[in-house]
């Protein structure tokens, strides 16, 4: 039995509808329902119906009304003692499922699940068919059950706006609340969501009215100021804090593949349908190596792109052992920069909270360790979904499982004779080789991976001798150990077929090709493997080797077969070696000349890196691990791993305590270097005093200067200038005696930098001019834009605007080169300085939002002489702009991606905003 209040009183079976006929009846029904479950006496229901002065029929009248009731309610209307009671379950009142839903919401809310809580409260509203208990709204027992309802159905109405501003929505709902306002011009809630409704939509002059108009509302029929929150959003949208409009995600990065898919309709709409239901968030594709988990999660992903408002993202972990690598992999794919501020999970979680957002993680099964991470980030976002392929389940509380069985026979076939073509266009399946093909598909379990490997062989066998021969190497493995399931047995046996019909020297190259993680170059394979043309081509052509832009990989399903051969192989302990000392070699190589192609051959070696210095560890080879992981700093720094440099190098500085000296004091120089940048200022202080003292030990000038330098750096971060010049000025002394001609030219940069925060314009640009010079005859770009930087500033800060334009751009375009992405930010802000003061505040607006959307990403602040510049920019913008404009303009910077900003801050007439 169904009982409806919100809106004209109805009674029904299963969902029907029944008007109540007569005014008293309806008045006793709502009634009842008021006091559902309790007993009201006979006299209480005559005074509600009939006043003070009833009818003497009146308790005769009642006897009919209840009467008539019954046979409506099916016996839920009893008589018990001197009254009556009407029995209702919670669900069968739509007051009291509205009220259960708007707790739910109210819960999703607070956790910021936004889809859940819009839901939610969209199902809730919708129960309401007009004004509360409408046919008794004039009986005085009603007034306080209507009062609380609608109170209710107004808030459940502000926590759907709150949902729909958290999911971006804000310009489909300023309509709305305009009216609203209109209606309810007392309530702060609705006047607060109407102006972060339109400060969103880029009406920050029209946001602050708003508030005005509050303020006069609240005044004249209050007597009262607008409350606390009210003022703190005014000052917050004054002040356009980063809070108040999340920076959108990047594009996503989900590959496209090449071929089709065969034969996985049924598992891709299943796997589509389960994430399209919002209910399971952790959804984990398992099977063996090779049964198509990673193409299917792909798949699966560019099918529900249109759906996702933010988009799907791919991570690849293939490559990555260190659980501690698990969640800089996931930030880096939503291009969330760790920070030395805050946790790298807080950044993250804040990045995408509230936002509907699919992470696929592709090849979990080593990391499993640190799966119980992926809880923590989805109960902190609860609008994100993790969708996993792992070779085993993670065991997770939510999780849901999907085995990614092998293929049938038909589609098995199917994909079969595809890749054949593929590899050999002439191959067609025939009466005569159907038998064959058919028995290679069942011998090979239906596995993808298996399959397309055995197809790459029609270029050489037809399916029958190809069947022969796997014949005779599945009977030969058939006495080997069976403790591995059949279908991981299956892809094993095929990659070992695949590997014996190589000759010696191409099976050698495959097992010594393993060492590599994260695929190499072919100059590495040559270095590292003395890899030649003929034995690697082969290995492409039989599918067990890949070359994808410009680097030669395996998937690792084949990598860990060519990994167990490796094993077997003699010489793996020098072969490791060797490639340790290989990356080494490009670690320590001179980046000066080539800086910007230094970084970005660093950042594609990166897993080959990782891996040289894990096995150093391993192998107590600390001597070459320190040296590497000193050699890295600088990259770390620029392209903002900072949290894995540090923990490698603080590894290796553990481990490596008895290393010489030299060695250790490169290494407590670095590892101080990236403390410095995360601002822990006390550690960076004692790894600097700790490498000056071997560095004074050893006599070393050159390395006495650079860790006096770095202990200048710490001193002027904390802002104890006079100490930081001091220290910059011996390091110089020392740099100019040792004939050390870069390092004289950063401690001359850095004097040129601390006089510009002390406000000796002058000097500094004196200062930074000679290091210029001095950083031209070593053709350091990095230190160039350094001291262009600081010319800049010092030309605006001496109202040299034109000089400064011209140096602030010739600054950026070495940064853009380098990807220097935390010093391009600044140059920004200097340019909108420049551009403001020459009146192009249109174009000085966008650049200054594109500055504050690149520190979010970096997870940076400004430092306070950096904060003064940007607060006089932001109030002259204000002025010459209005806000208005202002904030439209800085909004259009926001949303632009860095090499939009790039090219924009580079006219040498910018476009008005």
């Amino acid at each position: 039995m169904d009982y409806r209040i919100l809106g004209s009183l109805e009674v029904g079976p299963d969902g029907s509808q029944i008007t109540v006929k007569g005014r008293k009846p309806r008045a006793l029904l709502a009634l009842l329902l008021l006091h559902r479950n309790e007993v009201v006496p006979a006299e209480r229901l005559i005074d509600d119906l009939w006043g003070e002065d009833p009818p003497a029929t009146a308790a005769n009248t009642l006897q009919v009304y209840v009467s008539q009731l019954r046979k409506l309610v099916d016996g839920g209307l009893v008589r018990e003692g001197p009254g009556y009671s009407l029995q209702v379950e919670p669900d069968q009142l739509d007051a009291e499922r509205f009220e259960h839903l708007v707790g739910e919401a109210a819960s999703a809310l607070g956790r910021r699940a936004y889809v859940e809580a819009s839901e939610l409260l969209v199902e809730a509203l919708a129960l309401w068919r007009g004004p509360a208990l409408v046919d008794v709204q004039y009986e005085s027992f009603a007034q306080a059950e209507i009062t609380r309802l609608e109170e209710l159905r107004l808030a459940a109405i502000e926590g759907r706006i709150e949902a729909e501003l958290g999911l971006g929505h804000h310009d489909q709902v300023v309509g709305e609340l305009e009216a609203l306002v209109a209606e309810n011009p007392l309530r702060e809630r609705l006047r607060g969501q109407l102006m972060l409704a339109l400060y969103r939509a880029g009406r920050q002059a029209d946001a602050l009215e708003a508030y005005q108009e509050a303020r006069r509302v609240l005044l004249d029929e209050l007597g009262l100021e607008p409350g606390p929150e009210l003022r703190e959003l005014e000052q917050a949208i004054l002040r356009q804090e980063e809070a108040l409009s999340p920076r959108p995600l990047p594009d996503s990065n989900v590959p496209t593949p090449v071929s089709t898919l065969v034969g996985r309709d049924r598992e891709l709409a299943e796997i589509c349908s389960t994430l399209r239901g919002g209910e399971t968030r952790l959804l984990t594709l398992t099977g063996p190596g090779g049964a198509g988990k990673t193409r299917l999660a792909i798949e699966a992903a560019n099918a529900l792109a249109g759906e996702i408002p933010e988009g799907a993202f791919f991570v690849p972990l293939d490559t990555i052992r260190e659980p501690a690598l698990l969640l800089p992999a996931i930030a880096q794919a939503l291009a969330v920069r760790e920070s030395g501020e805050r946790p790298l999970l807080e950044s993250l979680t804040e990045r995408v909270v509230g936002r509907r957002v699919l992470v696929v993680l592709d090849n979990f099964e080593q990391l499993v360790e640190t799966a119980p991470l992926l809880t923590q980030v989805l109960e902190a976002a609860p609008s994100l979904t993790f969708l996993v392929t792992s070779r085993a389940a993670l065991g997770l509380n939510g999780e849901r499982e999907y085995p990614v069985e092998p293929l049938g026979r038909r589609d098995a076939v199917a994909l079969f004779v595809e890749r054949a073509h593929a590899a050999e266009p002439s191959f067609r399946l025939t009466d005569e080789n159907a038998a064959a093909v058919e028995e290679i598909c069942a011998r090979l379990d239906g596995l993808p991976l298996a399959l397309e490997l055995a197809a790459a062989r029609t270029k050489l066998l037809s399916p029958e001798a190809m069947l022969d021969r796997l014949d005779q190497r599945l009977d030969l493995l058939s006495h080997g150990p069976r403790d591995k399931p059949a279908r991981h047995r299956a892809l094993r046996d095929t990659v070992a077929w695949s590997y014996e019909l190589l000759d010696p020297e191409e099976q050698r190259l495959f097992a010594h090709l393993a060492v590599f993680s994260g695929g190499c170059t072919l100059e590495s394979a040559v270095g590292v493997c003395d890899a030649s043309l003929d034995p690697t081509g082969a290995l492409i052509d039989e599918s067990l080797l890949e070359r994808v832009d410009g680097r030669l990989r395996m998937l690792e399903t084949i990598r860990e077969y060519a990994l167990e051969r490796l094993a077997e192989d003699d010489g793996a302990d020098e072969l490791r070696r060797r490639h340790a000392k290989h990356f080494l070699k490009l670690g320590e190589s001179e980046p000066v000349a080539g800086q910007a192609a230094w970084l970005d051959e660093i950042d594609a070696e990166r897993d080959n890196l990782r891996a040289a210095l894990a096995w150093s560890f391993e192998a107590g080879e600390m001597g070459l691990g320190l040296r590497l992981a000193a050699s890295l700093w600088e990259f770390w720094w620029v392209r903002g791993y900072l949290a894995e440099g540090r923990r490698w190098l603080d590894e290796a500085l553990v481990r490596g305590a008895s290393e010489p000296p030299e060695i250790r004091a490169r290494a407590l120089h670095a590892a101080a270097s990236l403390a410095t940048r995360q601002g822990d200022y006390e550690r960076a202080a004692d790894l600097s005093e700790q490498s000056l003292g071997l560095w004074e030990e050893l006599g070393d000038v050159s390395g006495t200067a650079r860790a006096l330098l770095s202990l200048g750096t710490v001193a002027s971060e904390q802002g104890d200038y006079e100490r930081a010049i001091s220290l910059s000025e011996r390091a110089a002394e020392l740099y100019r005696e040792s004939g050390e001609q870069r390092g004289h030219a950063l401690a001359v940069s850095n004097l040129g930098g601390l006089a510009l925060e002390r406000g000796d314009y002058a000097k500094a640009a004196s200062l930074s001019e000679q290091a210029y010079r001095l950083f031209e005859t070593l053709e350091d770009s990095e230190g160039m834009a350094f001291a262009l930087v600081n010319q800049g500033f010092a030309a605006l800060s001496e109202h040299e605007h034109e000089r400064a334009l011209e140096l602030l751009r010739k600054a950026l375009r070495r940064l853009a080169e380098l990807e220097f992405r935390d010093v391009i930010g600044y140059c920004f802000e200097g340019l909108a300085a420049v551009l403001t003061l020459t009146g192009q505040a249109g174009p000085a607006a966008r650049l200054l939002g594109a500055a504050e959307a690149l520190r979010e990403s970096l997870g940076v602040s400004l430092a306070p002489a950096e904060r003064e510049t940007h607060e006089e920019t932001a109030v002259a913008l204000r002025q010459a702009l209005g806000e208005e404009q202002f904030s439209a303009g800085w909004r259009l910077g926001r949303e632009l991606a860095l090499d939009e900003a790039i090219a924009y801050a580079l006219q040498e007439e910018a476009a008005p905003a």
